[in-house]
């Protein structure tokens, strides 16, 4: 698969790992050179690098030390939205649900390198990430351990893992994992994730300001939409596509504010382009949006004891009966006869 050239981090980003690194007894000029970076590369804070620099440096970071873990031990020492516009608009959150979801959102202000989703599933939250690029575990590691860390230390709320599932090989030493992740983890798993109780993101963040947060959120919207827009690799264009607009509905569903416009805007590109770039998938935003509800719909009524009415709700409909109509439509049965018939299914599976 082609590599997008066009995803980037910050120099303040790298700069962040170089100096951790430094604080965890890592030569600064070591760490570059094997990178294949110069002192110079670093001197712009305000500069982004290519994609790739990260995955470099955490590379560089494992071969130095000899440490497959080290992206633990550096998110325990690095913070990567330190003094950042983000790490503010956590803290003027309502609750940390609210600031870990605008933390996503404006990621890429950061770094455009792995995308993020939260999903929430009756009593399971996860955070997942993915990438276009290919990326080292340790770089896939690290945003994991940092929010962990920066997160629970900050603000007092331990943010504790239920489950974690990492695409790549267990490693050797299985111990530094166990102690930032708990005992629960996965391996050449089919995503990138960290599950918690929901529960968690309802929590009301004592440091909330609404004031403040009328401040920032414009100011953090405008940073974002200065950014150049990002292409997918010709080869994945329709399936990246598809794939981003379902995470923005996700959280649009969520919201109770789902419309092409709204998608579009957070995509950051035009309702007409992203309707073209649809069509050019064979799609439309009514059938992604469809196809999406049915999925939630099916994973709600077979992995949560949530009723139909809520379901309904967090699905996107205001109307039960719509709801009922549509998923008729989906899989020839009411959600309540096709719940039973799976979980007999699954009494006779295991009787």
């Amino acid at each position: 698969m082609a590599q997008p050239t066009d995803r980037t981090v910050t120099v303040a980003f790298a700069r962040g790992l170089v100096f951790g690194a430094a604080s965890l007894g890592v030569p600064v000029d070591t760490l570059l050179r094997t990178a294949g970076f110069d002192e110079t590369t670093l001197a712009d804070e305000d500069a982004r690098l290519t994609g790739g620099t990260g995955s470099r440096l955490f590379a560089a970071l494992v071969d130095i030390t000899g440490d497959a873990s080290i992206a633990l031990r550096l998110a325990q020492v690095v913070n990567p939205i330190q003094d950042h516009v983000l790490s503010y608009i956590f803290r003027a959150s309502p609750t940390y649900g609210a600031g870990l979801r605008s933390l996503l959102r404006y990621e890429r202000l950061i770094q455009d390198v792995l995308h993020s989703t939260l999903e929430v599933e009756g009593a399971v939250a996860r955070l997942s990430y993915t990438s276009d690029l290919d990326v080292t575990p340790a770089a896939m590691e690290f945003p994991f351990a940092a929010k962990l860390r920066w997160i629970t230390q900050e603000f007092g709320l331990a943010l504790r893992p239920t489950r974690v599932t990492f695409r790549h090989a267990a490693p050797a030493n299985l111990a530094p994992y166990e102690a930032t992740f708990g005992p629960k983890i996965e391996w050449d798993s089919e995503r990138n994730s960290l599950e918690f109780e929901s529960s968690w993101l309802d929590h009301p963040l004592h440091t909330s300001d609404a004031t403040l947060m009328r401040i920032l959120e414009p100011l953090a919207q405008q940073a974002l939409e200065s950014l150049p827009k990002l292409h997918a690799p010709k080869d994945g264009e329709k399936s990246t596509m598809v794939r981003d607009l379902r995470f923005v509905l996700k959280d649009l569903i969520r919201d109770g504010e789902v419309s092409v416009s709204q998608a579009a805007r957070i995509l950051r590109v035009s309702s007409r382009t992203l309707q073209r770039r649809l069509q050019e998938c064979d799609t439309s935003f009514a059938s992604v949006l469809d196809d999406l509800r049915r999925d939630l719909a099916l994973a709600y009524l077979g992995e949560s004891t949530l009723n139909v009415a809520q379901i309904s709700y967090l699905v996107g409909f205001s109307d039960q009966s719509a709801f009922h109509r549509a998923f008729t439509r989906w899989v020839g049965d009411t959600p309540c006869r096709w719940r039973t018939g799976q979980r007999t299914s699954a009494e006779q599976s295991h009787a």
